[in-house]
Parts: structure tokens; C-alpha cells; sequence
């Protein structure tokens, strides 16, 4: 796990939290669309071999959502193209937007200043950043790192 500031990371995730990006099919998506949800952000690349290691996880997490109350938002940085080209082989069930602009600023606040990949932010119903991960995520520990934090905290991210 890797985190930066408070203060930062916090100034940095709101100013993610606020931005529009598209989908793989042009249409702007504003993050605020998924407001008073935990959210669990991916940023990944279809060039990422750990990023495409860990989608099978993602998505599995993805499909248990009920169980976790948790939604998967991807968010790949890199061409509109390439993303989608590389989501008609592998398809996931959860909304996936293109980054772009402003990725490096707000990777470095929240503590990945290379803007290595993948990397997720896992952000509760309140908005607020409970735990940064860079590196791919491997079997279950999706799922480990949402319960650890919800029984760490002492409440549920729902």
C-alpha cells in the first residue's frame, strides 16, 4: 500500500471525484455519477501486463457486488482506441471510462508519483480515500482489502 499526505490525497481524490471522462463509447461520464457508493477506482492500460493479470479478479469482485456493496469503476489511460479494442476481447461487466488529462497530477498526490500501473483507490460512500494500492491485486485480495478496512474501521462501506 501506498499513500501520501492526508490533506493531499484527500484534495487530489476530490478533484478526481469531480472530473467527466468517457467511455469506451465517447459518452461523458461524470464520476459524480456513482456518489454515496464505495467505490473501488482502477487505473489500468491494456499495454499492462499486471493490469490485464488482475482483470479476471476485478471482474469477479465486480460480479459479487452485492456481497461487498462495493462498485468497480475502471479507469484506463490510454487512447480511446486501444481500450476499447483491448475491452472487446476481454469484457467486464463494470463501467469502464478513459482517462486522460491531469492522471499524472492527481496519481502523484495520492502517492504514485512514476504513475505506476495498475493502481486503485478504494473510496467509501462519503467520498473519502480508505486505502491505495499499486501493483496488480491477486486471487481474493480485492475482497481482503475491503474487509480488512471495513473491520479496521469498525463499519461497513455500505
Amino acid at each position: 500500500m501506498t499513500q501520501a499526505g492526508p490533506e493531499q490525497a484527500d484534495a487530489a481524490l476530490q478533484k478526481l471525484l469531480a472530473r467527466e471522462w468517457p467511455d469506451v463509447a465517447g459518452q461523458s461520464q461524470p464520476l459524480a455519477r456513482w456518489r454515496g457508493q464505495p467505490l473501488l477506482i482502477n487505473f489500468w492500460a491494456s499495454w499492462c501486463g499486471p493490469c490485464r493479470e488482475e482483470m479476471p479478479q476485478l471482474e469477479a469482485f465486480a460480479q459479487d457486488k452485492a456481497r461487498h456493496g462495493v462498485q468497480v469503476l475502471g479507469l484506463a489511460w490510454e487512447n480511446p482506441a486501444s481500450a476499447a479494442a483491448f475491452l472487446h476481447e476481454t469484457q467486464v461487466s463494470y463501467p469502464v471510462l478513459v482517462a486522460s488529462g491531469g492522471v499524472r497530477e492527481i496519481l502523484t498526490a495520492l502517492g504514485n508519483p512514476a504513475g505506476g500501473l495498475p493502481f486503485s483507490l478504494l473510496v467509501d460512500a462519503g467520498g473519502r480515500l480508505q486505502a491505495v494500492k499499486l501493483g496488480a491485486f491477486r486471487a481474493g485480495e480485492v475482497a481482503r482489502l475491503v474487509a480488512q478496512h471495513a473491520e479496521a474501521n469498525g463499519r461497513n462501506l455500505k
